[in-house]
């Protein structure tokens, strides 16, 4: 499973304690083993920060099941789906 977590309010728990997303600190490029309390099994996760067209800075965690994965590997899927998903709404346009 592969998803994004849009907004940042919800908990998870990081070795044993509770915290919500925006609460973690990320190294550059880290994952971290996380777990979700709808889940019985553990996930990856990263934080990726870019600069939106505005300038502003926006920020997404992505979360992967394949505990094996890359942070390399979980961006550019994201990236790849993103990139379908704007078409699929330039299509709606």
């Amino acid at each position: 499973m592969d998803c994004s977590m849009p907004g940042t309010s919800r908990y998870i728990t990081t070795k044993n304690r509770k915290n919500t997303t925006e609460s973690l600190e990320f190294k550059k490029n880290q994952l971290i083993s996380i777990r979700l309390k709808e889940y019985s099994k553990p996930f990856l996760l990263c934080k990726q920060v870019f600069k939106n067209k505005d300038h502003s800075t926006g920020i997404l965690y992505l979360v992967k099941s394949d505990l094996t994965a890359t942070y390399s590997s979980l961006t550019t899927t994201y990236q790849r789906r993103w990139a379908v998903e704007t078409y699929h709404r330039s299509l709606t346009k």
